[in-house]
């Protein structure tokens, strides 16, 4: 286990994989919400930028939970601060 954290650490870091699969979870439920408010790709931007506030986090366990209700606030907000602007 020391070698693995010695030599590999940085590429587990470096995997997007459970960024992907959160991502992923929270889409469906924020796309319903707001369909026809905003495009499915907004949404996913804003998912998707929300999650990567959380990609250096030592501990990721409330991350999904977190990340979709700071969407869904952004996502309701008159300006939502994690989408670029147009």
């Amino acid at each position: 286990m020391r070698e693995l954290i010695d030599t590999r650490l940085d590429d587990i870091y470096a995997d997007r994989t459970a960024h992907r699969l959160r991502l992923a979870k929270i889409l469906p439920e924020l796309a319903r919400e707001f369909a026809g408010r905003h495009s499915p790709e907004e949404i996913r931007a804003c998912a998707d930028a929300i999650l990567c506030r959380y990609d250096d986090a030592p501990v990721r366990s409330f991350t999904t939970i977190l990340a979709t209700r700071q969407a869904r606030e952004c996502l309701q907000a008159e300006t939502c601060d994690a989408l670029p602007a147009p």
